[in-house]
Protein backbone atom coordinates (compact mmCIF):
# COMPACT_ATOMS: atom_id res chain seq x y z
CA UNK A 1 0.00 0.00 0.00
CA UNK A 2 1.45 3.45 -0.94
CA UNK A 3 1.64 5.92 1.83
CA UNK A 4 1.67 10.00 0.92
CA UNK A 5 2.60 12.82 3.20
CA UNK A 6 0.03 15.53 3.30
CA UNK A 7 2.41 18.76 3.93
CA UNK A 8 0.30 21.55 5.85
CA UNK A 9 1.31 24.34 8.03
CA UNK A 10 -0.52 24.73 11.18
CA UNK A 11 -2.17 27.51 9.89
CA UNK A 12 -3.19 26.44 6.68
CA UNK A 13 -4.18 23.08 8.49
CA UNK A 14 -6.33 24.62 10.85
CA UNK A 15 -8.34 26.23 7.95
CA UNK A 16 -8.32 23.65 5.79
CA UNK A 17 -9.57 20.64 7.94
CA UNK A 18 -12.59 19.87 5.72
CA UNK A 19 -10.40 18.90 2.80
CA UNK A 20 -7.63 17.40 4.02
CA UNK A 21 -10.52 14.78 5.90
CA UNK A 22 -11.01 14.43 2.06
CA UNK A 23 -7.88 13.61 0.51
CA UNK A 24 -7.35 11.21 3.13
CA UNK A 25 -10.74 9.95 2.84
CA UNK A 26 -10.04 9.78 -1.37
CA UNK A 27 -7.09 8.16 -1.09
CA UNK A 28 -8.31 5.34 1.19
CA UNK A 29 -10.69 4.56 -1.36
CA UNK A 30 -7.94 4.49 -3.72
CA UNK A 31 -6.27 2.15 -1.92
CA UNK A 32 -3.37 4.31 -0.60
CA UNK A 33 -2.63 6.02 3.20
CA UNK A 34 -2.34 10.04 3.55
CA UNK A 35 -0.46 10.96 6.84
CA UNK A 36 -0.56 14.83 7.43
CA UNK A 37 2.34 16.45 8.40
CA UNK A 38 2.64 19.98 10.39
CA UNK A 39 5.85 21.82 9.10
CA UNK A 40 6.59 25.25 9.45
CA UNK A 41 9.97 24.50 7.63
CA UNK A 42 11.92 21.73 6.05
CA UNK A 43 13.81 21.42 9.26
CA UNK A 44 10.10 20.69 11.00
CA UNK A 45 9.84 17.17 8.45
CA UNK A 46 9.52 14.02 10.17
CA UNK A 47 12.32 11.72 8.70
CA UNK A 48 9.81 9.40 8.14
CA UNK A 49 9.23 6.71 4.78
CA UNK A 50 7.12 8.14 2.05
CA UNK A 51 5.79 7.03 -1.55
CA UNK A 52 4.89 10.63 -2.17
CA UNK A 53 4.35 13.84 -1.01
CA UNK A 54 1.13 16.22 -1.52
CA UNK A 55 2.24 19.64 -0.72
CA UNK A 56 0.31 22.40 0.53
CA UNK A 57 2.58 25.06 1.89
CA UNK A 58 3.99 27.97 0.15
CA UNK A 59 8.02 27.21 0.96
CA UNK A 60 10.01 25.17 -1.52
CA UNK A 61 12.26 23.93 0.75
CA UNK A 62 9.86 21.24 2.10
CA UNK A 63 9.28 20.44 -1.52
CA UNK A 64 12.78 19.86 -2.17
CA UNK A 65 13.28 17.94 1.23
CA UNK A 66 11.13 15.12 -0.45
CA UNK A 67 13.00 15.50 -4.14
CA UNK A 68 16.35 15.19 -2.09
CA UNK A 69 15.32 11.66 -0.68
CA UNK A 70 13.88 10.31 -3.75
CA UNK A 71 9.84 11.29 -2.92
CA UNK A 72 7.92 12.28 -5.51
CA UNK A 73 6.32 15.79 -4.28
CA UNK A 74 3.55 17.08 -5.80
CA UNK A 75 4.13 20.11 -6.78
CA UNK A 76 7.72 20.07 -8.01
CA UNK A 77 10.11 22.53 -6.25
CA UNK A 78 10.19 24.84 -9.26
CA UNK A 79 6.31 25.11 -9.62
CA UNK A 80 6.33 26.32 -6.21
CA UNK A 81 9.28 28.75 -6.08
CA UNK A 82 8.26 30.08 -9.51
CA UNK A 83 4.49 30.44 -8.11
CA UNK A 84 5.29 32.06 -4.94
CA UNK A 85 7.29 34.62 -6.48
CA UNK A 86 5.50 36.99 -8.50
CA UNK A 87 8.98 38.64 -9.80
CA UNK A 88 10.20 34.90 -10.79
CA UNK A 89 6.60 34.15 -12.79
CA UNK A 90 6.73 37.47 -14.59
CA UNK A 91 10.33 36.77 -15.60
CA UNK A 92 9.23 32.94 -16.38
CA UNK A 93 6.07 34.45 -18.50
CA UNK A 94 8.47 36.93 -20.60
CA UNK A 95 10.61 33.61 -21.36
CA UNK A 96 7.86 31.94 -22.70
CA UNK A 97 6.15 34.55 -25.11
CA UNK A 98 3.41 34.62 -22.42
CA UNK A 99 1.60 38.54 -22.26
CA UNK A 100 2.35 40.24 -18.46
CA UNK A 101 1.40 43.81 -17.33
CA UNK A 102 4.89 45.72 -17.60
CA UNK A 103 6.22 44.70 -14.36
CA UNK A 104 9.00 46.69 -12.31
CA UNK A 105 10.61 45.79 -8.60
CA UNK A 106 9.65 48.81 -6.44
CA UNK A 107 13.28 49.87 -5.85
CA UNK A 108 14.34 49.53 -9.82
CA UNK A 109 10.53 51.62 -10.14
CA UNK A 110 10.88 54.25 -7.65
CA UNK A 111 14.18 55.10 -9.16
CA UNK A 112 12.65 54.93 -12.48
CA UNK A 113 9.11 54.89 -12.95
CA UNK A 114 8.85 53.47 -15.93
CA UNK A 115 4.61 53.82 -16.52
CA UNK A 116 2.05 56.13 -14.57
CA UNK A 117 -0.80 55.89 -12.46
CA UNK A 118 -2.54 54.40 -10.58
CA UNK A 119 -0.63 51.60 -9.96
CA UNK A 120 -0.79 48.31 -8.20
CA UNK A 121 2.45 47.31 -5.50
CA UNK A 122 2.27 44.29 -4.53
CA UNK A 123 4.21 41.85 -2.07
CA UNK A 124 6.07 39.18 -4.24
CA UNK A 125 5.01 36.42 -2.08
CA UNK A 126 1.43 37.77 -1.55
CA UNK A 127 -1.68 35.74 -2.18
CA UNK A 128 -5.54 35.27 -1.88
CA UNK A 129 -5.68 39.58 -2.82
CA UNK A 130 -3.35 40.14 0.67
CA UNK A 131 -0.45 42.39 0.11
CA UNK A 132 -1.96 43.85 -2.90
CA UNK A 133 -2.46 47.80 -2.88
CA UNK A 134 -3.59 50.36 -5.21
CA UNK A 135 -0.84 53.45 -5.44
CA UNK A 136 -1.98 56.55 -6.49
CA UNK A 137 1.58 57.94 -6.81
CA UNK A 138 5.44 57.87 -6.15
CA UNK A 139 4.30 58.41 -2.44
CA UNK A 140 1.99 55.63 -2.27
CA UNK A 141 4.92 53.21 -3.66
CA UNK A 142 7.55 54.63 -1.12
CA UNK A 143 4.78 54.07 1.84
CA UNK A 144 3.30 51.11 0.80
CA UNK A 145 6.86 49.02 -0.41
CA UNK A 146 8.88 49.27 3.36
CA UNK A 147 11.44 46.55 2.19
CA UNK A 148 11.30 47.49 -1.91
CA UNK A 149 13.29 44.30 -3.12
CA UNK A 150 10.27 42.44 -1.98
CA UNK A 151 7.83 44.09 -3.98
CA UNK A 152 6.81 44.46 -7.61
CA UNK A 153 4.73 47.36 -9.17
CA UNK A 154 2.31 47.09 -12.10
CA UNK A 155 0.13 49.42 -14.13
CA UNK A 156 -3.27 48.81 -13.51
CA UNK A 157 -5.18 46.67 -16.09
CA UNK A 158 -8.19 48.41 -18.12
CA UNK A 159 -10.43 46.59 -16.63
CA UNK A 160 -10.57 46.22 -12.68
CA UNK A 161 -12.33 44.08 -10.21
CA UNK A 162 -12.70 40.20 -13.02
CA UNK A 163 -10.06 37.88 -13.13
CA UNK A 164 -10.59 34.45 -14.90
CA UNK A 165 -8.19 31.38 -12.51
CA UNK A 166 -7.72 28.38 -14.36
CA UNK A 167 -7.49 24.99 -12.74
CA UNK A 168 -4.89 22.63 -13.75
CA UNK A 169 -4.08 19.28 -13.23
CA UNK A 170 -1.56 17.27 -15.08
CA UNK A 171 -1.60 19.95 -18.19
CA UNK A 172 -5.31 19.55 -18.36
CA UNK A 173 -7.74 22.24 -17.88
CA UNK A 174 -10.12 20.91 -15.01
CA UNK A 175 -12.33 24.07 -15.05
CA UNK A 176 -12.06 28.00 -15.25
CA UNK A 177 -14.02 29.98 -12.88
CA UNK A 178 -14.14 34.03 -13.47
CA UNK A 179 -14.63 36.16 -10.24
CA UNK A 180 -15.59 39.88 -10.50
CA UNK A 181 -16.26 42.41 -7.92
CA UNK A 182 -17.84 45.57 -7.91
CA UNK A 183 -16.48 47.15 -4.62
CA UNK A 184 -12.60 46.39 -4.86
CA UNK A 185 -9.82 46.10 -7.45
CA UNK A 186 -8.90 42.99 -6.39
CA UNK A 187 -11.77 40.19 -7.51
CA UNK A 188 -10.70 37.57 -4.92
CA UNK A 189 -13.50 35.34 -3.76
CA UNK A 190 -11.78 35.62 -0.30
CA UNK A 191 -12.14 39.13 0.06
CA UNK A 192 -16.03 38.96 -1.26
CA UNK A 193 -15.88 38.26 -4.75
CA UNK A 194 -18.41 36.53 -6.88
CA UNK A 195 -17.94 33.83 -9.06
CA UNK A 196 -19.06 31.64 -11.79
CA UNK A 197 -17.90 28.69 -14.34
CA UNK A 198 -16.60 30.13 -17.52
CA UNK A 199 -15.19 28.92 -20.59
CA UNK A 200 -10.92 29.74 -21.16
CA UNK A 201 -9.99 31.39 -24.31
CA UNK A 202 -7.45 29.93 -26.77
CA UNK A 203 -4.34 32.28 -25.82
CA UNK A 204 -5.62 31.47 -21.78
CA UNK A 205 -5.23 27.42 -22.76
CA UNK A 206 -2.12 28.24 -24.65
CA UNK A 207 -0.37 30.09 -21.96
CA UNK A 208 -1.36 26.83 -19.76
CA UNK A 209 -0.33 24.60 -22.26
CA UNK A 210 3.48 26.64 -22.25
CA UNK A 211 3.56 26.66 -18.42
CA UNK A 212 2.82 23.22 -17.56
CA UNK A 213 5.78 22.31 -20.66
CA UNK A 214 7.99 24.75 -18.54
CA UNK A 215 7.55 23.59 -15.20
CA UNK A 216 5.82 20.08 -15.07
CA UNK A 217 3.09 21.63 -12.97
CA UNK A 218 0.64 19.14 -11.51
CA UNK A 219 -2.23 20.87 -9.67
CA UNK A 220 -2.34 24.50 -9.80
CA UNK A 221 -4.48 27.82 -10.38
CA UNK A 222 -3.46 30.22 -13.18
CA UNK A 223 -5.06 33.75 -13.40
CA UNK A 224 -6.00 36.14 -16.04
CA UNK A 225 -6.59 39.87 -16.20
CA UNK A 226 -8.45 41.37 -18.88
CA UNK A 227 -6.94 44.57 -20.99
CA UNK A 228 -7.05 45.76 -23.85
CA UNK A 229 -9.32 43.48 -25.08
CA UNK A 230 -7.06 40.62 -24.34
CA UNK A 231 -6.10 38.41 -21.35
CA UNK A 232 -2.55 38.71 -19.12
CA UNK A 233 -1.57 36.21 -17.36
CA UNK A 234 -1.67 37.82 -13.42
CA UNK A 235 -0.75 34.80 -10.93
CA UNK A 236 0.41 31.29 -11.00
CA UNK A 237 -1.33 29.55 -7.86
CA UNK A 238 0.51 26.56 -5.65
CA UNK A 239 -1.03 25.63 -3.37
CA UNK A 240 -4.51 25.98 -5.32
CA UNK A 241 -7.64 25.69 -3.26
CA UNK A 242 -10.65 24.14 -4.04
CA UNK A 243 -13.09 25.94 -2.48
CA UNK A 244 -14.51 26.97 -5.30
CA UNK A 245 -14.98 24.66 -7.88
CA UNK A 246 -17.02 22.33 -4.63
CA UNK A 247 -18.86 25.59 -4.35
CA UNK A 248 -19.51 25.79 -8.31
CA UNK A 249 -19.61 22.33 -9.67
CA UNK A 250 -19.41 18.58 -9.13
CA UNK A 251 -15.92 18.15 -9.66
CA UNK A 252 -14.22 16.22 -6.85
CA UNK A 253 -11.06 17.31 -6.13
CA UNK A 254 -9.76 15.50 -3.31
CA UNK A 255 -10.67 12.28 -6.10
CA UNK A 256 -8.89 13.78 -9.15
CA UNK A 257 -5.84 14.64 -7.30
CA UNK A 258 -5.24 11.29 -5.16
CA UNK A 259 -5.60 9.49 -8.24
CA UNK A 260 -3.31 11.72 -10.30
CA UNK A 261 -0.94 11.45 -7.86
CA UNK A 262 -0.89 7.71 -7.35
CA UNK A 263 -1.25 7.36 -11.17
CA UNK A 264 1.97 9.57 -11.40
CA UNK A 265 4.24 7.45 -8.70
CA UNK A 266 3.02 4.00 -10.27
Amino acid sequence: MKKGALVYDREGAERNGWFIRELIAAARRAGAVLETVIAESADGLPHCDFDFAIVRTRDPQINEYFRSRGVRAFNNTETNATANDKLKTYELCRALDIEVLPTERADVFLSSPDFGFPAVVKTRNGHGGRGVFRAEDVGDVRRTATKPNDYIVQPMCSECGVDVRLYVLGGRIVAAAERSSDSDFRSNRSLGGRARIVSPCREMEEAVGRIYSALRCDWIGVDFLPDRNGWVLNEIEDPVGARMLYELTDVDVARLLTEYCLSEIG
